[in-house]
């Protein structure tokens, strides 16, 4: 073996060694970066459990309004059939005063009748 060949094989293991540095350099940034997955899970576990409370109490609050509201419409429902009785009441009472006139005319009429035949 000869200084040539030397330095060639010699040539060749740097070459080949400053590739595999590269390499590991690269395997190192992916090493990394995937060491800090876990910690970017916990903290979107963190904010995914603040979301959920809040979803919860949003939830609650639309429970607590849609309950108000059935509420103003159930209110509401009373004093609109409240509003369609009065027509009927007011006829019911007209019917009454008229029905009651009638009978007072009729027994005014017999009273005439018996007191002219009375004289």
């Amino acid at each position: 073996m000869d200084n040539q060949e030397i330095l060639k094989i010699a040539t060749q293991a740097l070459e080949n060694s400053k590739s595999a540095h590269k390499r590991i350099d690269e395997l190192d940034l992916d090493i990394k970066a995937i060491s800090s997955i876990p910690i970017a899970l916990a903290r979107l576990d963190e904010q995914m459990k603040t979301v959920n409370v809040g979803m919860t109490s949003l939830k609650d609050d639309l429970k607590n309004d849609i309950q108000k509201v059935d509420s103003k419409v159930d209110t509401v429902d009373s004093k609109v059939d409240q509003i369609n009785l009065k027509p009927a009441e007011r006829f019911d009472k007209l019917q009454f005063l008229f029905y009651g006139s009638a009978i007072a005319a009729i027994i005014g009429f017999i009273a005439s009748l018996i007191t002219k035949l009375i004289r």
